[in-house]
C-alpha cells in the first residue's frame, strides 16, 4: 500500500515526529546524495524485509509535498513505524536481522496481553503496520488475515489517538484535535487500493473486507466504506427505476426491452448488494425494486392489450415471465401477495374469464344503429341475460381468488361499462327510459371505482328524472341522458 510504501517519512529516513525543520534539512541531504547517485543511509532498513522502495527525484519531491504542512506530517505519521519503547526496540532489531515473524511475536505479545494506551500506542501501530506491509507484494494481498487484521488495528489506534492527544508528539500540530477526518481519509485510501480485490470470488469477500472496519471505527467511516462498494449497484438501480417511472409518467409506452432491461439490471445489482448492505437495507432496496416491477410489467401489459395484433399468449408469457423472476426478490408480505394476484391473472387471462367475459358481450351487436327494430326492442331483457352471465362468471372468480381481489373488480367495472354504454344508447335512440331502469338496477350491485361510481350515479339520476318527467308530460320530454364513460374493450389489470 503506497500510503505505506511510498510514505514520506520511509523515503526520507525521518523519525515521525521531526519538526519542519528537520524536514527541511533532510530534503537538502537526501537530494545531494540522489544528485551524485549515492544510497542513503537508513537506521532501520525496512525495504529488504517488508516492502520495496527505489528512491528517486520523483519520490522525493512527492516526500517534500507531503510534508509540507503539519495536518499532513501528523497524518502521515500514522503510517510509519516509531520507536517509542523497549518492546519498539526488541521488534526493530528483529526487523534489522530480516526475522519478520520475531518482530510480530514482540507486538502481539503486548497487543494480546494490554489495553492500548498512550504507553503502547506504538507497539499497536507498528504492529498493523507490519501485518499490513508484510502481507501485500506489488499491491496485491498475499494474506488477507494479516492484512485485515492491520485495518482493524488501525482502527484502535485512531480511536486511542483521538483519546490521548496523540497529535501533540508531532511538532506544530498539536492545534489539531479533529482526529476524525485521518481515519476516514485512510479507509477510502484503502477502498481505492484494493477495491479490485474485493468481491465474489475474489481474493476478499465484501462482508470480510467491510467488516473489517466495523468494530474499531467510527459509523461514518464504516458508512463511507460500504458505500464506497455499493454506490455504482445502487446508481445503477436507482437509474433503471427513474427510467421506468419516467417512461410511465410521460405517457411512453414501455416496450419489451426496457421491461427486461429494468428486471435483469436490478437483479443483477441486488445480487451483488446482498453481500454488502445490511440485511435490512437490503430488504426495503428488494421491495421497492419488486414494485417498480410489478407496476412496469402491468403497465406493459395494459397498453399492448390495447394493440389490435396482440398475441395473448405471448404477452402472457413474457409479463409471467418476468413476475415469476421478480417474485423472490419481494420480501414483504403486501408485494409478494400482488405479485402473486397479478400473475395468476395474467396466467389466466388469455384463456379463461378474459374469453367469456368478450364472448358474453359480443354475443349481440354493441352498435345499436345496426340493430334491427325487433333487436332494439329485445335489448333491456338481453342486457339484463347478459348480466345473469356475467355473474355466473364473477361468482367462478370470487370461488378462485375470493370475493375481494383485484381481477373480479376489473371484470365488474368493466361490465357497468359495457352495459351502462348500451343501456344510455336504447334510453336515447328508444325514449323508453322506464324500459331501461332495471339493467341500472342491477348494475348498482356492482363494483366500481369511484369515479365511474360517480358518473353511474349521474346517468341514473338523469334516467330516473326522465321517467318522471315523461309520466308527467303524458309523453312530452326533451332531456336526454349523457355518456360520461369512455368504454375501449379491454380488461385492464390493476396495481393497487
Amino acid at each position: 500500500m503506497e500510503l505505506i510504501s511510498h510514505n514520506p517519512y520511509r523515503i526520507l529516513d525521518l523519525p515521525v515526529y521531526s519538526n519542519i525543520s528537520a524536514v527541511k534539512k533532510k530534503l537538502d541531504e537526501v537530494g545531494v546524495l540522489i544528485r551524485f547517485s549515492r544510497s542513503l543511509p537508513q537506521k532501520l532498513r525496512f525495504s529488504e524485509a517488508v516492502l520495496e522502495l527505489t528512491q528517486s527525484n520523483d519520490l522525493l519531491t512527492l516526500a517534500d509535498k507531503k510534508l509540507s504542512t503539519d495536518r499532513d506530517r501528523l497524518y502521515y505519521s500514522f503510517f510509519w513505524f516509531s520507536q517509542e519503547n523497549d518492546s519498539d526496540e526488541k521488534a526493530f532489531r528483529f526487523i534489522q536481522e530480516n526475522d519478520i515473524e520475531a518482530a510480530k511475536k514482540t507486538w502481539e505479545w503486548i497487543v494480546n496481553q494490554e489495553e492500548i494506551s498512550a504507553n503502547n500506542l506504538s507497539n499497536f501501530k507498528n504492529l498493523a503496520l507490519l501485518y499490513i506491509g508484510s502481507s501485500t507484494r506489488e499491491h496485491f494481498v498475499q494474506n488477507k488475515l494479516f492484512f485485515l487484521r492491520g485495518i482493524e488495528l488501525m482502527g484502535q489506534v485512531f480511536r486511542s489517538a483521538k483519546e490521548t492527544g496523540y497529535q501533540n508528539k508531532v511538532p506544530g500540530a498539536s492545534r489539531i484535535v479533529n482526529l476524525d477526518d485521518f481515519e476516514g481519509q485512510f479507509a477510502l485510501e484503502v477502498v481505492k487500493a484494493y477495491r479490485s480485490q474485493v468481491g465474489r470470488d475474489k481474493t476478499f469477500s465484501y462482508q470480510e473486507f467491510i467488516h473489517s472496519f466495523l468494530k474499531n471505527y467510527d459509523s461514518k467511516t464504516y458508512q463511507n466504506v460500504k458505500e464506497g462498494f455499493s454506490g455504482v449497484h445502487l446508481d445503477k438501480i436507482k437509474k433503471a427505476i427513474d427510467n421506468s417511472q419516467n417512461l410511465r409518467k410521460s405517457n411512453l409506452s414501455i416496450n419489451t426491452e426496457a421491461l427486461l432491461g429494468l428486471e435483469q439490471t436490478c437483479s443483477n445489482a441486488l445480487d451483488l448488494l446482498k453481500e454488502i448492505l445490511e440485511e435490512s437495507e437490503h430488504s426495503l432496496l428488494s421491495d421497492k425494486v419488486a414494485d417498480e416491477t410489478l407496476i412496469c410489467t402491468i403497465a406493459y401489459y395494459n397498453h399492448n392489450l390495447d394493440e389490435e395484433s396482440v398475441d395473448l399468449e405471448e404477452l402472457s408469457e413474457t409479463c409471467s415471465t418476468i413476475l415469476r423472476k421478480v417474485l423472490p426478490i419481494a420480501v414483504s408480505q403486501n408485494i409478494i401477495s400482488r405479485i402473486e394476484e397479478n400473475l395468476r391473472i395474467i396466467t389466466t387471462l388469455p384463456n379463461n374469464y378474459e374469453s367469456k367475459l368478450i364472448e358474453l358481450f359480443n354475443s349481440y351487436p354493441n352498435n345499436i344503429y345496426i340493430l334491427t327494430r325487433q333487436q332494439v326492442e329485445e335489448l333491456p331483457n338481453r342486457l339484463m341475460r347478459i348480466l345473469e352471465g356475467v355473474n355466473k362468471l364473477l361468482a367462478e372468480v370470487e370461488q378462485e381468488y375470493g370475493r375481494y381481489n383485484d381481477y373480479s373488480f376489473n371484470l365488474s367495472e368493466y361490465t357497468v361499462q359495457f352495459c351502462q354504454a348500451m343501456a344510455i344508447d336504447y334510453a336515447n335512440h328508444t325514449e323508453d327510459f322506464k324500459g331501461i331502469i332495471k339493467v341500472f338496477s342491477a348494475l348498482d350491485n356492482y363494483k366500481m371505482s369511484d369515479q365511474i361510481r360517480s358518473r353511474f350515479d349521474a346517468n341514473r339520476r338523469t334516467l330516473t328524472k326522465n321517467v318522471k318527467e315523461q309520466s308527467d308530460n303524458d309523453g312530452c320530454f326533451g332531456v336526454f341522458l349523457t355518456l360520461y364513460v369512455i368504454v375501449t374493450g379491454t380488461i385492464y389489470l390493476i396495481i393497487n
